[in-house]
């Protein structure tokens, strides 16, 4: 386990479909400072085998969030697939630093305005950016030169 003394700068939240995802915050000597938090054994033990900076706990916990320094830490992005524990996380890391730039993960669009109101600062859809991505590469490959009719 990861000492609390380590996670100065930025941390993140892993969501195991998408293997790790992370914000990462460059602090004033240039290093990268990346912590994540994860509830899965088998992911926590996979991620320290990489080398990454792991803490394993369930990131809803105050005292979790303690040790993972996000009191002190510029940015996080919360992704776990389930809006009411990004919306609880949320909350609980913006009571314990106003400073902290949060991204959250959204499950559907009608969840953008509550997760915003709750403190994030930008907040994703993974399904909604997945459909402009596709658009914009049917554009790309298949460009309309004329309008419709």
């Amino acid at each position: 386990m990861a000492r609390a003394g380590q996670l100065v700068h930025a941390w993140a939240l892993v969501y195991s479909a998408y293997k790790l995802a992370a914000q990462v915050s460059i602090n004033s000597s240039g290093s990268k400072s990346v912590c994540s938090l994860e509830t899965n054994d088998g992911l926590y033990r996979e991620l320290l085998k990489d080398g990454v900076l792991v803490i394993e706990g369930d990131a809803k916990r105050h005292d979790v969030q303690l040790t993972a320094g996000v009191h002190r830490a510029k940015g996080i992005c919360i992704v776990i697939d389930n809006h009411a524990d990004n919306l609880y996380i949320t909350v609980t890391a913006r009571s314990m630093n106003a400073n902290l730039k949060i991204i959250t993960r959204a499950g559907r669009q009608r969840y953008d305005q509550a997760i915003r109101s709750s403190g994030a600062d930008e907040v994703i859809i993974p399904e909604y950016e997945g459909g402009l991505m596709t658009g914009r590469m049917i554009e790309r490959y298949y460009p309309v030169h004329s309008k419709l009719a």
